[in-house]
């Protein structure tokens, strides 16, 4: 797990409880969408980078969780245009994928990736994720200064 990456690219912005799901497998969009729509998150899917990167140029902020082997633009690629484009901030990104491990292609993404979730995974883990992202993207509260 990467939880902890640098966090000086996940900074706090507004949008907390948004999720976006980036997998070419439909069955994973309706089983993730249906544990996180009841327990109260805003959610939207895509099924590749460029959906992904569509969503973020139009104001998408929350976590991500976004599969690694898709076509024409896998997720490592989508980070790098993520941060070549100025779309990492406000965005914590969480890898779902088949593989046990990032592998070389994600060498010198570590910092913007927050987590490593390897499929099957269990519901619980995933409310796990999409809590701590919420709650890290969540503004903070109280007057302005207060600590």
């Amino acid at each position: 797990m990467l939880r902890g990456a640098n966090s000086k690219h996940m900074k706090n912005q507004a949008n907390t409880g948004a999720v976006m799901v980036v997998d070419d497998i439909t069955d994973v969009h309706v089983a993730v969408s249906r544990v996180l729509q009841r327990s109260g998150y805003a959610f939207r899917c895509g099924s590749d980078g460029e959906e992904c990167l569509a969503h973020l140029r139009n104001g998408f902020r929350g976590l991500i969780l976004m599969d690694i082997q898709m076509p024409s633009l896998d997720g490592w690629e989508t980070i790098r245009k993520m941060v070549a484009e100025g779309l990492i901030a406000g965005n914590l990104i969480c890898m779902l994928t088949t593989r046990p491990t990032p592998g070389e292609a994600a060498v010198g993404l570590e910092e913007y990736v927050f987590d490593y979730m390897p499929k099957p995974f269990e519901a619980s883990q995933l409310l796990e994720v999409a809590k701590l992202a919420s709650d890290y993207l969540r503004p903070p509260s109280g007057p302005p200064g207060a600590a």
